[in-house]
Formats: C-alpha cells, sequence, structure tokens
C-alpha cells in the first residue's frame, strides 16, 4: 500500500511526494501526533515541574531544542520499536522470556531468606578464602534456593499437593535420588543443600581451605578430585600418579549434576549426563561462565547461526555454529553497536558468555535432552541456568524405575556421545590430542598452577 509522506517546509508550504513508509517511521509519525498538546513531567533539582506543551513550540520534523524531554521520549518510543523485542520470531509469536519461567519468583524469593537468615551469618563468620565473602555466599544461597524449589517440582510426589510446606519438602527430600556439585569450589552449595536434607556430594580438583570450617558430615561429602572423563581416559597416552584421586565422571543412577561454573566441566555436563546413564541421560542445572573447548582449553565459540529459510538437507548433521569467530563484513558503526550490547547484556548469542551458553544447550539437544533456560536471580553477570532433563521428569513423577519418558539403547548413546566428542575435539588436534592437554590441564589444576578456581574473572573462593 502506497503512502504519502508530508514534509513541512521552513515557509509553511508543503511538499507531497509518494514513498513507502517503514513500520518505525509510521509510528514514529503516530506517537508525535499523539504527544502534541500532552501535558508532561521533568525532573528538576527542586522536584517535579508539570507543562504544556503546545504545537507551536516544536520545531524541525521532529522535536525543536525546547523541549529535549520529549524529544529523548520520541526517540526511545521509536528505539524500541526498532528493537528485535518488538519483532514476532518466524513462528508469528512475540519471544518467550526465559526470567521466573521455570519458578515463580515470590516462591524462590521466600526459600532464599529462609536461608539466607539461618545461614548467611554463620558462612561469612567462618569464611577461610581470600576472596570477599558476601558476594559468593549470597550468591550460592541463592543458588540453593532455586535447587530446592525446583527439586520439589521433580521430585514431590502428586499425593502431596495442597499439604503444607514442610511435608512437601520432606517428601521431596525422602525421594530425593543424590546430587553431585562437579567443579564445587568453596563448598558452600553442598553444605547448604546437606544441612537442608538433600544428599549429594562434590569434588574439586583442589581443596579449599573453607572445607575444614565445615561440619564433620559436610567434609565426608567434598573430595579433592580430577575428572577425567572415560573417552579419555582410554585416548590419552598420559600417566596420572597414584596419589591423585580421579573419577570418570561416571556418577549414581538418576544423580541431578549441578554444574555451577564450572569452566572446563561446562560443556561435558550434559555428555557427562549421558555417558552415567545412556539409556536415560542424568537431569542436570548448568551456569556457564568460563569458555573452554573439549580439551579444557580456553576458547571463544562462535555465534550460533541465525534460521534461515533453507533447511538443512535430512542425514546431514546440523551445524549450529558458523566457522567464523568474527564478522568479515559490516561497517564500523555497526560492529560496535554489537561490541556496546554485548558489554550490556552478556547472555546475547554474539557474546562470549552467549556462544558458550547456546553451544551448551546445542550439545544438550544433541543428546536427546529437553533443555529449558532461566535467568537465575543471583548477584552475578553470568546468570543463565540450563536446565536438562526437567520435562521428562515432570512427566514421569511417580513412575518407579524410569526416570524419562524417552528410552535409549546404551551402545547407541555411547556411541553418540563418542562422535559428539570426537568433532569436538578436532579443533584440538583430535581426540587423543584432546585428552593429552585435559590431563595436563587437571593436574595443574590439582597442584594450584594456573588461573586457579576463576569465575567471572574473579578468583572464586
Amino acid at each position: 500500500m502506497w503512502l504519502y509522506a508530508f514534509w513541512a517546509k521552513y515557509d509553511g508550504t508543503e511538499e507531497v511526494a509518494p514513498q513507502r513508509e517503514s513500520k518505525s517511521q509510521i509510528i514514529s509519525k503516530n506517537i508525535r501526533k499523539e504527544l502534541l498538546g500532552r501535558t508532561w513531567q521533568a525532573t528538576v533539582p527542586d522536584g517535579f515541574e508539570e507543562r504544556r506543551l503546545p504545537p507551536h513550540t516544536m520545531t524541525g520534523p521532529l522535536f525543536g531544542d525546547s523541549d529535549s524531554s520529549s524529544k529523548a521520549l520520541l526517540s526511545t518510543h521509536v528505539r524500541l520499536a526498532r528493537s528485535p523485542s518488538a519483532k514476532s520470531n518466524t513462528t508469528g509469536s512475540q519471544p518467550k522470556p526465559y526470567k521466573d519461567n521455570i519458578i515463580p519468583q515470590h516462591v524462590v524469593q521466600t526459600t532464599y531468606a529462609r536461608l539466607k537468615d539461618k545461614y548467611a551469618s554463620i558462612l561469612i563468620q567462618n569464611w577461610a578464602e581470600v576472596t570477599e565473602p558476601s558476594k559468593h555466599v549470597f550468591e550460592d544461597i541463592a543458588i540453593a534456593a532455586f535447587l530446592i524449589e525446583l527439586w520439589k517440582i521433580m521430585y514431590t510426589q502428586n499425593s502431596c499437593n495442597g499439604q503444607e510446606e514442610c511435608e512437601k519438602r520432606k517428601s521431596a527430600t525422602s525421594s530425593f535420588p543424590g546430587f553431585v556439585d562437579i567443579a564445587c569450589g568453596n563448598g558452600v552449595l553442598v553444605y547448604l543443600l546437606h544441612a537442608e536434607g538433600y544428599r549429594g556430594w562434590g569434588f574439586d580438583a583442589r581443596r579449599r581451605k573453607s572445607w575444614e570450617k565445615y561440619p564433620p558430615s559436610t567434609q565426608d561429602r567434598l573430595k579433592e578430585s580430577i575428572c577425567i572423563p572415560s573417552i579419555f581416559r582410554s585416548a590419552a597416552s598420559e600417566q596420572i600418579p597414584d596419589t591423585v584421586e580421579t573419577n570418570d565422571g561416571v556418577f549414581e543412577k538418576d544423580t541431578f549434576i549441578i554444574s555451577n561454573h564450572a569452566d572446563e566441566l561446562t560443556i561435558w555436563t550434559p555428555l557427562l549426563g549421558a555417558l552415567a546413564q545412556p539409556t536415560s541421560p542424568l537431569p542436570f542445572l548448568a551456569i556457564p561462565c568460563c569458555s573452554h573447548s573439549i580439551s579444557g582449553s580456553k576458547y571463544r565459540y562462535p555465534p550460533p547461526k541465525k534460521p534461515s529459510a533453507k533447511s538443512n538437507t535430512e542425514g546431514q548433521p546440523n551445524e549450529k555454529h558458523s566457522q567464523d569467530t568474527q564478522p568479515s563484513t559490516g561497517d564500523l558503526k555497526a560492529l560496535r553497536a554489537t561490541k556496546l550490547a554485548e558489554r550490556d547484556d552478556p547472555g546475547l548469542p554474539s557474546s562470549t558468555y552467549g556462544a558458550l551458553t547456546a553451544k551448551t544447550v546445542s550439545l544438550a539437544e544433541e543428546l536427546g535432552y529437553d533443555v529449558e533456560k532461566t535467568l537465575m536471580r543471583i548477584p552475578s553477570t553470568r546468570n543463565i541456568g540450563i536446565i536438562g532433563g526437567l520435562n521428562t521428569w515432570k512427566a514421569s513423577k511417580g513412575n518407579q524405575g524410569n526416570s524419562t519418558g524417552e528410552s535409549w539403547d546404551s551402545g547407541e548413546m555411547e556411541e553418540r556421545v563418542r562422535q559428539v566428542v570426537e568433532r569436538e575435539a578436532m579443533k584440538d588436534g583430535g581426540l587423543k590430542a584432546a585428552a593429552g592437554i585435559w590431563i595436563d590441564r587437571s593436574l595443574g589444576l590439582h597442584r594450584g598452577q594456573g588461573r586457579g578456581k576463576v569465575k567471572g574473572g574473579e578468583q572464586h573462593g
């Protein structure tokens, strides 16, 4: 449909020219008409000053310099109209937000307040690390609150609906199969969950001073151990000293994997879940932080490709990530805008953190996981939670002996994981080379060399 745009000349005459107006131009014009004659409030040092903007105060194509606040308001409306959030996705629906999309905010907040009142002061008083305690303590309390409410959804029997909160929590803990906190760091999360009645354990490549401050029952559940996945152990030629405790990442049946800023183990999280229980991969919560390749080396994953009209032919692998880590075309203004957006929102797919998150989700989905993302309410910019296997557990709640709604052949799943690892190891020189790098880095972390436990650019306790 052809529309007509009118430009007012400075001498007051009008000139008419046919032009196809864009959606943002139409919105801008309608907003400008709507703003004429309205009453606005402008913030001043002494409070609020109310004034009306008559039409004669407006000059130029938009608003004149005499009213900067209204001009800024119009610019904001136009920017929001042009932003991706105002556009529909390929299915024609609005993008689904993933904040408080799994557990209501007030539910997690109530549990967080209870845990904070009960544990925060004693944890801060007994802090033995060189890092500032409050940030780590409050962050782990928030994650513990989320996990407790998540596990109520997953492990509370249907017959408990409608009962008191304490009974619901008791039901969840009694049917809980156990957890493992991989790269558990200072062990606060293990302590909190164990104190709340959830059995489980955690391991890290290097023992922490804080571990000695916990009760003996918690200390018994914190292990100094390096994880050498079975695929790497069989492929590597490097020898591991007998004095170093190791594990192969094959955890007990139905164990819930916690991967909280696990760095090198982040993208291994869904792989370990599938290797530990091929017929029904273990559920997990992964909160990515620093980006590493399958060998443990620092690596920035390319951002996922944008959806295109042409789909891959059947039988060909769906490569979801582009091969170029940097854009080859584009003006400097656009590139700068992209960098600024990455700084303001590290969860964007084009950022290092966003690309790592997308890669972890992609690997999990490739192994048959149903995956959901949620923004964790924690004091960290690395706050995207990836939950694998939630829907299958919810669908089978109350069933005995089968935790997922889909059964996988053990040999088929193990072969699928091997193919994924071999493909990802190509960037490190192949499976054997990647395995050697992994073992060398793990032993270095065990000896306290290298970066130590760094999370989000800060040394983690």
